[in-house]
């Protein structure tokens, strides 16, 4: 998607996230707050060098996305299968259990229809239950801060998520304050709807909103 949007001349940043990208161990060493600095850090660098920005976020990026326009400024945010709200289950397990079961693991990989594009992901299979509990203080805190959300967003998600519930776009949909605020939501995708069956409708929705939002503008 990062490739489509530089095709049309969008100038994209895609940060790294602290603990991502390397190996699992490395998630070891942050926090969510390592996070918010990491995405914030990205949005500062957009804003030195472009007059209007736009962030999108997938998944714990979605949250993030959404943390971004509860507390800065920019034209318009967008997120896919973005969670706000996970099992209470799976919470406080992970709380408990953390010290002694340190490793969680992923048995069938991403959660993704399309397998040609499953293969080419390169994911985790393991990671560590310690970054589930700074995933859910993550969300705890973006949940408390939706209704500060004022500036245009769009909404993306499928109804076969079978990591984040779907319910989580609606959820978002109805606590955000924003006026100008679309859901649409999937039916042939997984979690990854950014690679997955469905990817180009999702990057037509994407451009849409963002044309709509330059064009209302001039």
């Amino acid at each position: 998607m990062q490739a489509q949007f530089d095709q049309l001349g969008f100038q994209t940043l895609l940060p790294t996230l602290c603990g991502h990208g390397t190996q699992p161990e490395a998630m070891l060493q942050c926090t969510y707050r390592d996070w918010l600095g990491d995405v914030e850090t990205a949005l500062n660098t957009l804003r030195r060098q472009c007059k209007t920005v736009f962030v999108v976020g997938l998944s714990m990026g979605g949250a993030l996305s959404l943390y971004l326009a509860a507390h800065h400024d920019f034209a318009g945010v967008v997120t896919m299968a973005a969670p706000v709200r996970l099992s209470p289950v799976k919470e406080v397990a992970a709380r408990w259990l953390h010290p002694v079961i340190r490793w969680q693991h992923k048995k069938n990989g991403p959660d993704i229809r399309d397998q040609k594009a499953k293969k080419r992901l390169r994911s985790y299979y393991r990671y560590p239950t310690r970054a589930a509990v700074e995933l859910f203080d993550l969300l705890r805190l973006v949940r408390g801060h939706l209704s500060r959300i004022r500036m245009p967003i769009l909404i993306i998600h499928s109804k076969q998520d079978h990591a984040v519930p779907y319910t989580n776009a609606e959820r978002i949909y109805r606590s955000v304050a924003s006026k100008q605020k679309r859901l649409k939501l999937l039916t042939e995708s997984y979690h990854i709807i950014s690679a997955d069956v469905e990817k180009e409708q999702v990057f037509k929705e994407i451009q849409e909103f963002i044309q709509e939002i330059l064009e209302g503008g001039k």
